[in-house]
């Protein structure tokens, strides 16, 4: 944290998930519906893929987005309601030891911010099941602003709420750190959620 305020930066931007929470649709469909664990592979290599994800997170209707997929699976329906009304059950909490980092930085001083991909439909939920959302300075939710990243409009949407000023990002996602690296924005590949607290000086 020295480091950083010497270096004239005051504002530190987390990712959500797999950097401060939790998240993995395994956890619904192997854990809690018990499904076979290559069959859930399958279908999320699939069907409810990364790319069908990303245009949930930029801000299509859960809903519209699961029944459009129905339709072109309908072998899959179930499964895709179940991604679809299921969401609560894809969040295993949040890293103890990743939130103490941000709380200590704000003890320190520093103004602590996210900027995540996730659902517009959910965000109400998030900020029910996770209260610390409310002590960020700045969140900015891909499905609200309509841009995921690694999109480059995003992160000058963030720059922006920031007025400019230099800050540090981290994200567990290294196309998310490129990406931001090329927009000018100082970036931290986080590896795993136990890596925050080292790569931050904490």
């Amino acid at each position: 944290m020295r480091a950083l305020a010497a270096r004239g930066i005051r504002d530190v931007v987390f990712d959500l998930g797999g950097v401060l929470i939790d998240w993995d649709p395994r956890y619904l469909f192997r854990d809690r519906l018990g499904l076979e664990p290559g069959a859930v592979e399958e279908f999320l290599a699939t069907v409810c893929t990364p790319e069908w994800h990303a245009r949930v997170d930029a801000g299509r209707p859960f809903r519209a987005a699961a029944a459009e997929l129905a339709a072109r699976f309908p072998d899959r329906r179930d499964w895709i309601e179940a991604y679809c009304d299921g969401w609560a059950d894809m969040f295993a909490g949040h890293f103890d030891d990743a939130l103490g980092v941000v709380r200590e930085l704000q003890q320190a001083g520093f103004a602590v911010h996210a900027l995540s991909n996730h659902p517009a439909d959910h965000v109400a939920w998030l900020y029910r099941r996770f209260p610390f959302m409310r002590e960020f300075d700045t969140v900015v939710i891909s499905g609200l602003v309509g841009v995921t990243k690694p999109n480059r409009a995003i992160y000058e949407h963030l720059r922006a709420a920031l007025r400019q000023r230099p800050c540090v990002f981290l994200d567990d996602r290294l196309e998310n750190v490129v990406a931001a690296r090329d927009c000018g924005i100082e970036a931290l590949h986080v590896a795993s959620p136990g890596a925050v607290r080292a790569l931050l000086g904490a």
